[in-house]
Protein backbone atom coordinates (compact mmCIF):
# COMPACT_ATOMS: atom_id res chain seq x y z
CA UNK A 1 0.00 0.00 0.00
CA UNK A 2 1.60 3.48 -1.05
CA UNK A 3 1.15 6.11 1.13
CA UNK A 4 -1.67 7.90 -0.69
CA UNK A 5 -3.38 5.11 -0.07
CA UNK A 6 -2.96 4.93 3.51
CA UNK A 7 -3.77 8.71 2.99
CA UNK A 8 -7.29 7.92 1.46
CA UNK A 9 -7.64 5.13 3.82
CA UNK A 10 -7.23 7.11 7.11
CA UNK A 11 -9.71 9.74 5.24
CA UNK A 12 -7.11 12.36 4.98
CA UNK A 13 -8.90 14.14 1.95
CA UNK A 14 -9.37 17.38 0.58
CA UNK A 15 -12.52 18.30 -0.60
CA UNK A 16 -13.33 20.69 -3.84
CA UNK A 17 -16.50 21.79 -4.61
CA UNK A 18 -16.91 23.95 -7.79
CA UNK A 19 -18.98 24.25 -11.19
CA UNK A 20 -21.59 21.68 -9.58
CA UNK A 21 -18.87 19.12 -9.47
CA UNK A 22 -17.85 17.60 -5.90
CA UNK A 23 -14.35 16.06 -6.14
CA UNK A 24 -12.17 14.32 -3.50
CA UNK A 25 -8.25 15.41 -3.47
CA UNK A 26 -5.68 13.28 -1.66
CA UNK A 27 -4.15 15.12 1.21
CA UNK A 28 -1.39 15.75 -0.25
CA UNK A 29 0.22 16.34 -3.97
CA UNK A 30 1.29 13.42 -5.82
CA UNK A 31 4.88 13.95 -6.96
CA UNK A 32 4.07 12.39 -9.99
CA UNK A 33 2.16 16.45 -11.12
CA UNK A 34 5.95 17.95 -11.52
CA UNK A 35 5.70 15.86 -14.48
CA UNK A 36 2.88 17.27 -15.60
CA UNK A 37 3.15 21.07 -14.95
CA UNK A 38 7.22 21.44 -15.75
CA UNK A 39 7.64 23.85 -18.57
CA UNK A 40 5.81 26.19 -20.42
CA UNK A 41 3.14 24.04 -21.80
CA UNK A 42 1.30 22.25 -18.66
CA UNK A 43 -0.25 19.03 -19.57
CA UNK A 44 -3.73 19.47 -18.12
CA UNK A 45 -5.02 16.41 -18.78
CA UNK A 46 -2.13 14.86 -16.77
CA UNK A 47 -2.08 16.91 -14.19
CA UNK A 48 -6.11 15.88 -13.37
CA UNK A 49 -5.32 12.40 -13.73
CA UNK A 50 -2.63 12.33 -11.58
CA UNK A 51 -4.39 14.31 -8.50
CA UNK A 52 -8.26 13.26 -9.11
CA UNK A 53 -7.71 9.52 -10.78
CA UNK A 54 -9.08 8.60 -14.23
CA UNK A 55 -12.88 8.00 -13.00
CA UNK A 56 -12.84 12.44 -11.72
CA UNK A 57 -10.82 13.40 -14.40
CA UNK A 58 -13.18 12.22 -16.95
CA UNK A 59 -16.53 13.61 -14.70
CA UNK A 60 -14.32 17.27 -15.04
CA UNK A 61 -14.11 16.59 -19.11
CA UNK A 62 -17.28 15.68 -19.20
CA UNK A 63 -18.79 18.41 -17.27
CA UNK A 64 -19.31 21.06 -19.92
CA UNK A 65 -16.76 23.57 -18.89
CA UNK A 66 -16.44 26.23 -20.71
CA UNK A 67 -12.20 27.32 -21.28
CA UNK A 68 -12.59 30.03 -18.32
CA UNK A 69 -14.47 27.60 -15.77
CA UNK A 70 -11.79 24.91 -16.61
CA UNK A 71 -8.98 27.31 -15.78
CA UNK A 72 -10.44 28.12 -12.71
CA UNK A 73 -11.19 24.28 -11.53
CA UNK A 74 -7.54 23.68 -12.14
CA UNK A 75 -6.37 26.91 -10.07
CA UNK A 76 -8.51 25.80 -7.30
CA UNK A 77 -7.34 22.31 -7.10
CA UNK A 78 -3.40 23.30 -7.11
CA UNK A 79 -4.63 26.05 -4.48
CA UNK A 80 -5.61 23.45 -2.20
CA UNK A 81 -1.89 22.62 -2.48
CA UNK A 82 -0.26 25.86 -2.60
CA UNK A 83 0.94 25.31 -6.49
CA UNK A 84 1.14 27.22 -9.33
CA UNK A 85 0.11 24.98 -12.66
CA UNK A 86 2.10 27.36 -14.90
CA UNK A 87 0.07 30.52 -15.23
Amino acid sequence: MTKADTASSEGRKKMLKAHGLTLTLPAKLPFLVTKFISGDDPDIDGVLRAVLGDEQAEKVWNAGLDIDQGNDLVKSIMDKYEVSAGE
